[in-house]
């Protein structure tokens, strides 16, 4: 370890590492939330003791990347952490950033992020890898888990908070279900509620994307005890789908109105229903709640709702009546609690005329007048955009005499712009009383100075809104040789997005100074950012000779020859065809392994024994063909030959040919190794 103390990352206690690791990896305070959980990213066994270890946690002020500082832990997992940093960057706003092992991440998270687009789902700003980690950069959410929320009161929540709550997980779950997307870890612990009531859905680490007859990412099969359906446990091929989140939103319904967890899955039989039943805890809950969830939790999959939209008619709706309620308007089925009609956008329920209705936000802050209507939604911006989509602010136009036309407008606007952020800013403008967003990016020019060609060099631009409002843009330019991390931005009120920019001098065939302008375009202003490189020749062989340092002669390279000299004088005298088997068997092996070993003397006392051993084992095999191999070579192909010659040169020829034979050899060895110099200098 390289410390000798660590600081817990919850309660701040300082402690030996020791002391800690005694506490099987735990924080020893035992007020501390970390006193039973790892303090240490690590494999558990089922007994609760550490089996492998892949790191500590990060203690607050460390410094990630030179610009998040870590303020504290705020979630601990098996494998990950996440905590709360303040980014330097953007005046210390605060983010919250998930830190996993780099061998448990397959990147499923960051991109489901990338692309869902709702209110209720944080943002990422930017991911990245430091060491054995791989961190991800979220939107803080300011506010209590569902879970804690309960636990606080001791008991489950009043119905209408439930249905409150409820509603807006409906929603979320609908959108995400649309994208063809199963969240698969939906629990109390996954909902956060924020300070004005709205709610958040977190961790999207084991979602996926359905595909009917692909199964669930290795990395993905997990589950949660109380919460995951059953299919979901022996995660394989086509088991989980939308029913699977069906099931977790029953049980996160049992939980928040009873107070306590549900029987966990595994542990249920498949013919009963979940027990105890709701009302029998808390008789304070409507019968319709109880078959709700009881409907939901079943065990076998196909007795539960079919899809999110039918659990939210059968807990929202008011059974079959709801079928005989149609639009004024359009005559469409509609629900009977929805306040406009999903189909034309007429309102449902009657409006009082007249200016001096009010608007009314879920947060029960409320808007006499369209100025008003429109402070509140740059200060509420998600609110907002919830209720604009739902048709909420459109239906409450409509009732008004100066906000039929701007009515209109909303309701072209909502079925036509799917970015809703950018949907929200181009209806706030359309009021006449928006305010534009103001771009504005750092660094102004972008100088990557001088590149070696055929390399890479990377910048990042800081864009940021400083007014009210979407800011949404492209980046763009027309060198091959600029690329972008993204080509789109987007930043809300007061905040900013990171475009990393990469030169590629491979596109480059010219040397010397290159100019071109990245193009930044949005509804905030226009830039122009000037990008400089210079690209640098590579130095060609002569320069290189020229500059390199002439090596110095030592022992080893005078007495290489000699080594390679007797190795060679060993072969010949063993296994010439004259040769008297006059060497002992062992002495051949010993002195093999010598001369092999100070062969590789220059690698060191590691590389002397291994040439020792190496050249033992030359030695025995050497043995093995001067006993099995050459005496029938000698005895049928070279001495015949040699018998046509005189006795007297017999001897001398056997030795010259062996001898001959040698020199080629260290002739063409030599020959190699100096071809081989010259191309690594």
């Amino acid at each position: 370890m390289p410390t000798t103390h660590f600081k817990c990352p919850q309660c701040g206690t300082r402690s030996t590492k020791k002391r800690i690791e005694a506490n099987n990896y735990a924080c020893p305070n035992p007020k501390c939330l970390l006193n039973v959980r790892l303090v240490v990213h690590g494999e558990v066994t089922t007994t609760g003791n550490v089996s492998k270890l892949y790191g500590w946690v990060l203690e607050p002020g460390t410094v990630l990347k030179k610009k998040y500082e870590v303020v504290k832990m705020i979630g601990k997992g098996g494998f990950g952490a996440t905590y709360l940093a303040r980014d330097k960057s953007m005046f210390d706003q605060l983010r919250a950033i998930k830190e996993i092992p780099r061998e448990f991440c397959d990147d499923k998270e960051d991109e489901f992020l990338t692309f869902l687009n709702h209110p209720a789902i944080p943002k990422l700003y930017e991911r990245f890898n430091l060491g054995k980690f791989h961190y991800s950069v979220m939107e803080f959410i300011q506010g209590r888990s569902l879970e804690e929320t309960v636990r606080s009161r001791g008991s489950g929540l009043p119905e209408p908070d439930i249905l409150k709550l409820t509603k807006q997980i409906f929603d979320v779950l609908s959108y995400v279900h649309s994208q063809n997307v199963v969240h698969r870890d939906l629990k109390p612990d996954n909902v956060l509620l924020r300070e004005d009531g709205s709610i958040s859905l977190i961790d999207f680490g084991i979602a996926k994307k359905f595909q009917t007859g692909f199964g669930t990412r290795h990395l993905a099969r997990a589950a949660s005890s109380y919460y995951s359906s059953p299919e979901q446990y022996r995660a394989g091929k086509g088991f989980t789908d939308f029913q699977s989140d069906i099931y977790s939103l029953g049980a996160i319904l049992y939980f928040i109105s009873l107070g306590i967890e549900p029987t966990d899955a595994l542990s249920r039989d498949p013919s009963k229903q979940i027990a105890p039943l709701p009302r029998r805890v808390n008789s304070k809950i409507s019968e319709r709640l109880e078959s709700v969830i009881v409907k939901a939790m079943q065990v076998k999959k196909e007795e539960r709702f079919k899809t999110i939209h039918a659990m939210q008619d059968a807990l929202l709706g008011n059974g079959k009546s709801q079928a005989k309620k149609y639009c004024p308007k359009c005559k469409a089925i509609i629900h009977i609690n929805d306040r406009f009609c999903r189909n034309c956008g007429s309102a449902t329920h009657p409006i009082a005329s007249g200016s001096s209705s009010s608007f009314i936000f879920s947060s029960q802050k409320k808007a006499a007048s369209l100025k008003e209507l429109v402070n509140i939604c740059y200060q509420n911006w998600s609110e907002a955009v919830r209720h604009f989509y739902n048709g909420d602010i459109e239906a409450w136009l409509k009732n008004r005499k100066d906000g039929r036309s701007l009515a209109k407008k909303a309701e072209i606007i909502r079925k036509t712009q799917p970015d809703q952020h950018l949907g929200l800013h181009e209806f706030l403008t359309a009021t006449g009383l928006g305010t534009a967003p103001k771009i504005l990016i750092q660094p102004m020019t972008l100088d990557f100075g001088r590149i070696p060609a055929g390399s890479k060099k990377q910048a990042s631009l800081t864009i940021s809104n400083k007014s009210l409002g979407y800011l949404k843009g492209t980046v763009q330019t027309q060198a091959k040789w600029i690329q972008f991390s993204q080509n789109v931005f987007g930043c809300l009120n007061r905040g900013a997005a990171r475009v990393v920019l990469s030169v590629d001098t491979r596109f480059i065939d010219k040397q010397g100074i290159q100019r071109e302008n990245v193009i930044v375009t949005s509804n905030g202003g226009n830039l122009t950012i000037p990008v400089t490189v210079v690209i640098e020749k590579i130095r060609s062989q002569p320069e290189l000779k020229s500059r390199r340092v002439p090596k110095k002669a030592t022992a080893y390279s005078y007495g290489k020859p000699v080594l390679l000299f007797l190795m060679m004088a060993l072969l010949i005298r063993y296994l010439g065809p004259r040769a008297s088997i006059a060497i002992s068997e062992p002495a051949v092996v010993v002195l093999m392994g010598v001369l092999v070993g100070l062969f590789c003397l220059k690698y060191g006392k590691a590389g002397f024994l291994l040439g020792g051993i190496i050249g033992a084992c030359l030695g025995a095999l050497l043995n093995i063909i001067a006993f099995y191999i050459f005496p029938f070579v000698n005895g049928n192909l070279i001495n015949p030959v040699l018998n046509y010659f005189a006795p007297d040169y017999y001897d001398r020829m056997s030795y010259a040919g062996w001898g001959m034979i040698g020199i080629y050899l260290g002739v063409t060895f030599a020959f190699f190794q100096r071809t081989r110099k010259k191309r690594s200098t």
